[in-house]
């Protein structure tokens, strides 16, 4: 019998609760994606113009890029704050988007709606990954070669580590 005192049910009427993301899955995830194309991804202060770039996502057949970025919006607001300390303070409200563009010249920045995120095909989270800036200062998404951290790109070598 229901009453005033009676449980809420979270999940509700807008269907099932989507599963909350790991940073260390969602890296792994991002580095199994190979042939797909790497999407830069920043936030900014709402009302603002100036984006701060916060890493890449990919997505499976290059398909659910703005998807990636709203179902993984936590983990980049979360890395976008301990990169850019002075410039986000606490409490601000974030709005995300990426570069698209043919080229350097004519890339510009495109704000996504989190509520792209809702319409998610199922388990979409194994089909996007994300890879945040290396932040040296904490060691997340960091590459290291014989305990040095190390630039990705550098010959190949590089071992993936983080305090993830």
């Amino acid at each position: 019998m229901g009453g005033f005192g009676a449980a809420k049910s979270k999940a509700g009427a807008g269907g099932a609760k989507l599963p909350k993301l790991k940073a260390k899955s969602q890296w792994d995830r991002y580095a199994n994606l190979k042939n797909c194309e790497k999407v830069t991804v920043g936030v900014r202060i709402k009302d603002t113009e100036d984006w701060m770039e916060v890493g890449r996502v990919k997505s499976e057949n290059d398909e659910y890029t703005e998807v990636a970025i709203a179902r993984q919006r936590a983990l980049i607001a979360e890395h976008a704050k301990r990169l850019y300390l002075v410039q986000i303070p606490p409490n601000s409200v974030l709005e995300w988007g990426y570069l698209s563009g043919d080229d350097d010249n004519t890339q510009d920045w495109t704000l996504v709606d989190k509520s792209v995120g809702d319409d998610a095909p199922a388990a979409i989270e194994k089909k996007i990954g994300f890879e945040g800036k290396p932040d040296k200062n904490t060691g997340f998404y960091c590459y290291y070669h014989e305990g040095r951290i190390v630039d990705r790109e550098d010959s190949g070598k590089g071992k993936k580590t983080s305090t993830v």
